[in-house]
């Protein structure tokens, strides 16, 4: 399982500086209204309604599918998403 919490991602801003944005509404809120099949309204529903003060667990699959999604995004936002699913990622 991928430990991550949506509302404490990590990006660095203009200046270098790393700061901490929350895409948990964002994100839950597109997957939930635009996703393509059950499987990501319901992913999208689940990082919505994550909690602020733990990290959500997410099979291999459904970070695949975020990962998937954030491609639609501008670089820093999409990055930054990526680099949390990736530091997540169980070792191999």
């Amino acid at each position: 399982m991928i430990k991550v919490n949506f509302h404490t991602i990590t990006l660095k801003d203009i200046e270098d500086h790393n700061v901490q944005a929350d895409f948990a509404q964002e994100l839950g809120k597109q997957l939930y209204m635009q996703g393509n099949d059950m499987e990501e309204v319901e992913l999208g529903r689940t990082v919505y309604k994550s909690p602020k003060d733990k990290p959500i667990e997410l099979t291999v699959e459904q970070a695949a599918i975020i990962s998937k999604w954030v491609d639609r995004w501008p670089y820093v936002s999409r990055q930054a998403v990526k680099d949390a699913l990736n530091a997540e990622q169980p070792k191999q």
